[in-house]
C-alpha cells in the first residue's frame, strides 16, 4: 500500500523532531466546506510543554495533504541548508505565501537551529 502524502509529512516531522529536537506535530480539522463538502484542514505546528510553559504556533496550513508534505520537505531542507526546489505549483505557491511560510521557516530556524543546548 502507497504512503498517503499525510503519512509522507508525519515522517518528515518525525525524522525533524529525532534529529533537531523539534516539537512538529500536525494536526487536523474538519469542517463543511461550499456545496456541504467535508474539508479537512492539515494544520502544521511547534507545539509543546515544557516547564510550566506552552507553546502552540501554527506554522502551515492547508486542505491539501500534497502541500502539506511540499511544505514539510521545504521546511527539512531549510534546515538542512539546502535552497528551497521551485515546487512549480502555483496552488501551492499562493498557499506558502497566504500562510507567510517563509517566516515560519525562519521561526523554526532561528527556535531550533540557533538555540542553546537545554539543561536536564
Amino acid at each position: 500500500m502507497a504512503p498517503t502524502p499525510i503519512s509522507t509529512a508525519n515522517t518528515i516531522a518525525r525524522a525533524m523532531n529525532q534529529l533537531y529536537h523539534t516539537h512538529i506535530v500536525i494536526n487536523t480539522s474538519q469542517f463543511y466546506g461550499g456545496e456541504g463538502k467535508l474539508v479537512r484542514m492539515y494544520i502544521v505546528k511547534d507545539s509543546f510543554y515544557y516547564k510550566g510553559q506552552y507553546s502552540d504556533k501554527q506554522i502551515f496550513k492547508s486542505a491539501s495533504g500534497v502541500y502539506t508534505v511540499l511544505f514539510m520537505r521545504d521546511l527539512l531542507y531549510a534546515f538542512q541548508g539546502k535552497e528551497p526546489v521551485d515546487s512549480q505549483n502555483d496552488g501551492y505557491e499562493r498557499v506558502f505565501a497566504k500562510n507567510n511560510a517563509e517566516a515560519a521557516i525562519d521561526y523554526m530556524k532561528g527556535a531550533y537551529l540557533n538555540a542553546e543546548p537545554e539543561d536536564d
